[in-house]
């Protein structure tokens, strides 16, 4: 008599991996194209050798392609979807378009590499938080003109729309005030009601928060309108792995 836990069949096995390849595409359906690190998480694979051991069979069946690049002072493997990976990635029974699309050999931004993979971190980091409507915000439309977008908006738990910024290192005073001006009359416009500012470790972000909460105030039509008490409240800080789902009740 077999005891046990017993072994899934070649059936489950093979719908495990193609829901993992799957969750991957729709992932890089809107990135185009991430690391093996980012990509196992998103996959929810746990070891490196089956993190390759995917990427490697989904490169063989043309959904995916590789490029290392240096930038940051160190190299870089991106795994990016193909254009044959789009085609699978979307879902037309939801009425969805195909993206048109791909990555492409030599077209990333290496100065914003780091970031652009913290970004997509956050996103899942977030996602699992029950966050819901990632946007990145150089994909935004109808912003307002000459106003900076913010790194991302998402949707808190609670249903208030909120900004985040991605912050890996420390910009200078004038560029803050700069950020906050355009981020709180955003928010008096009614495009988001909070703003988050994120940064790599908690020390940073606590450095971060001291200098933003300085700013006495800003310019806004050519005068210096002074921050208040309540500006403030509408602000968040937090190291990455910040529990954001406590921003935005």
């Amino acid at each position: 008599m077999v005891t046990g836990t017993l072994l899934s069949s070649p059936v489950e096995r093979a719908a495990r991996t193609a829901s993992k390849r799957q969750a991957l595409l729709r992932f890089l359906r809107k990135n185009y194209y991430t690391s093996a690190e980012i990509a196992g998480m998103v996959m929810g694979i746990a070891s490196r050798q089956g993190v390759h051991t995917t990427l490697a069979a989904m490169e063989r069946d043309d959904m995916l392609r590789r490029e290392t690049v240096e930038a940051n002072g160190r190299k870089w493997t991106l795994w990016g979807i193909t254009a044959h990976g789009q085609a699978l990635a979307f879902n037309p029974d939801a009425g969805e378009q195909p993206e048109s699309k791909y990555f492409e050999a030599g077209r990333v931004g290496l100065t914003v590499l780091a970031h652009t993979l913290d970004l997509q971190r956050i996103s899942i980091q977030v996602e699992r938080a029950g966050w819901t409507d990632w946007k990145l915000g150089d994909r935004l439309e109808k912003w307002q003109a000459n106003v900076s977008r913010p790194d991302a908006l998402a949707t808190s738990p609670q249903g208030n729309l909120v900004a985040i910024e991605c912050e890996r290192t420390i910009k200078t005073v004038k560029r803050y005030e700069a950020v906050l001006a355009d981020r709180l009359q955003a928010i008096k416009r009614g495009q988001f009601q909070r703003c988050v500012w994120l940064c790599p470790t908690h020390e940073l972000s606590t450095r971060l928060q001291t200098i933003i909460t300085s700013i006495k105030d800003v310019v806004v039509a050519g005068s210096r309108v002074p921050i208040q008490e309540r500006h403030l409240s509408l602000l968040a800080f937090g190291g990455y792995e910040y529990l954001l789902q406590t921003i935005g009740e």
